[in-house]
């Protein structure tokens, strides 16, 4: 069955953790039309739901049933961005995650926005920061890498 052609993009914005989060909500104000926000993290009680916004909370998910969300949330895409702040756990492993998932379902462009972590934060995260994105590189056709130094 062909899919009936559009004049217009499935444009989708996903933040990771609380860094992404915070990024995406900051956008909900701009009410752009065409464009759907994503929310997503590991705890519940992080939410601050904004109208124009749809979260998606993994911490009573099994990997299956997040995967299965995960995939459900992109699907029918033309265009993802997705934003984390990188170092932690939620941002750095999932947003992985859902590139691999838009390579495997053949999302024609997906661009990250990352953050890395702030020198005062210590090593740990920022080595933890450096394999997220080495990681996110494999599945991700750009990234834009903002230092926090």
């Amino acid at each position: 069955m062909l899919e009936a052609a559009r004049d217009y993009a499935i444009i989708k914005i996903l933040g990771f953790g609380d860094g992404g989060c915070n990024t995406v909500q900051g956008m909900a104000p701009c009410d752009v039309p065409g464009v759907e926000l994503i929310t997503i993290n590991s705890d519940a009680t992080r939410f601050q739901c904004l109208c124009g916004v749809t979260p998606i909370e993994l911490g009573n998910l099994n990997s299956l049933e997040a995967s299965d969300q995960l995939l459900e949330s992109i699907q029918g895409s033309d265009l993802l961005f997705l934003t984390a702040g990188m170092g932690g756990v939620t941002g750095t492993n999932v947003i992985s995650a859902v590139a691999k998932i838009a390579q495997k379902i053949e999302i024609p462009l997906t661009i990250a926005l990352v953050t890395e972590p702030f020198n005062s934060e210590g090593e740990s995260r920022t080595v933890a920061a450096e394999n997220g994105i080495s990681e996110l590189a494999k599945t991700c056709r750009h990234i834009n890498r903002f230092a926090m130094r």
